[in-house]
């Protein structure tokens, strides 16, 4: 993904959720929109994310596609999973445990896979 388009994607969600956060009142929203800012968050993440690996880390080579693919969905997902379960009052150390070790067995598996090199 070229990085304009990153920073498009960076915007679009951003811009969505100040909305949401102003104009919207928690209390009287139907539950299946409370899910609304939690996948905006994944994609802001995803695109931030996008921004910093291929900015700082310079993994933009052809060969490092899949690699980069692995750290910015795995590290939005990560976070993105953290944050629901901060907010609904069940993040302890059992579950950041949880969440870690899973995290560490899809990067594994997906890193040994054929189409991640």
């Amino acid at each position: 993904m070229n990085i304009k388009n990153n920073y498009l994607l960076s915007l679009i969600p951003s811009t969505l959720l100040l909305l949401m956060f102003f104009f919207t009142n928690p209390n009287s929203l139907p539950v299946y929109f409370l899910i609304l800012p939690f996948i905006l968050i994944f994609i802001l993440l995803l695109s931030i994310f996008n921004i910093l690996v291929t900015k700082i880390f310079f993994l933009n080579r052809k060969s490092k596609i899949g690699r980069r693919k692995i750290i910015t969905i795995s590290s939005s997902l990560l976070l993105t999973i953290l944050l629901a379960l901060q907010s609904i009052g069940q993040l302890g150390i059992r579950d950041l445990l949880m969440v870690l070790i899973l995290s560490t067995i899809l990067i594994f598996y997906v890193n040994k896979a054929s189409f991640a090199s």
